[in-house]
């Protein structure tokens, strides 16, 4: 029960019963204030119930259908893998469910401009999950920046090592470091240009791969006021 004046938690539901999904579960339940998660959602009935008895969740649904449909939810934290994002977050935001979309949070510029259109039409929030965005040494840089000399250039790059298998390695699920760990550079880059006033360009592109495989490094090059050289690995 709430307490007087205090508003009610927002009831999440979860697209996608992977190990961030786990996770995401767990620290909402057990540090968040403001919400709670109440429902999962698998394309399989016994992957749902299996995830709903671990992390202790009244409902699981079957289908993702289900959970759009659900009238627990309010929010859903899409956690599917990547190139499925976009027609999971349109038939959420259809539904009237707040979205916020794991890293990267879709494959297609076009895609992302349609659905923060759809987001507005509907009065939702539609948010991309990047966490580094909310740390709290990040969030001190971004607001004495404006306070500091302009900066005129940026170098960053993240890389990481993992086994070469699965659906980081299958150029069918868009795997490679570009959409894996470039978009940590590159969300910084356009954390400093939103702070500093500037625009965003479109920067070179370059990748390191093989015919018929991913990229194993990708290369980010931005010139104007700001310019920046960014990599992934």
């Amino acid at each position: 029960m709430q307490s007087q004046g205090t508003a009610p938690l927002l009831r999440w539901g979860i697209a996608g019963a992977g190990a961030i999904a786990r996770r995401f579960c767990r620290d909402v339940n057990q540090y968040a204030r403001g919400g709670r998660v109440v429902a999962i959602a698998a394309r399989d009935q016994g992957r749902a119930d299996e995830f709903a008895r671990e992390l202790g969740l009244g409902l699981a649904y079957g289908s993702y259908q289900a959970l759009a449909e659900s009238p627990e939810v309010e929010a859903v934290y899409v956690a599917v893998i990547h190139p499925e994002h976009a027609a999971l977050i349109r038939q959420m935001l259809l539904a009237g469910k707040h979205v916020l979309v794991e890293k990267p949070a879709v494959t297609r510029v076009a895609d992302w401009d349609a659905l923060v259109a759809l987001a507005h039409e509907r009065g939702l929030l539609l948010l991309e999950a990047m966490k580094v965005m909310c740390f709290p040494a990040m969030r001190a840089l971004l607001q004495r920046l404006p306070l500091l000399p302009a900066p005129r250039s940026l170098r960053a790059a993240f890389g990481s090592a993992p086994p070469p298998v699965g659906k980081l390695f299958d150029p069918a699920l868009d795997g490679g470091a570009a959409w894996d760990v470039g978009v940590y550079p590159l969300w910084l880059y356009a954390a400093f240009c939103e702070r500093l006033g500037l625009a965003t360009q479109a920067p070179e592109v370059a990748l390191d791969r093989a015919p018929g495989e991913v990229d194993l490094a990708a290369r980010f090059s931005f010139g104007g006021p700001f310019s920046a050289e960014l990599g992934a690995s």
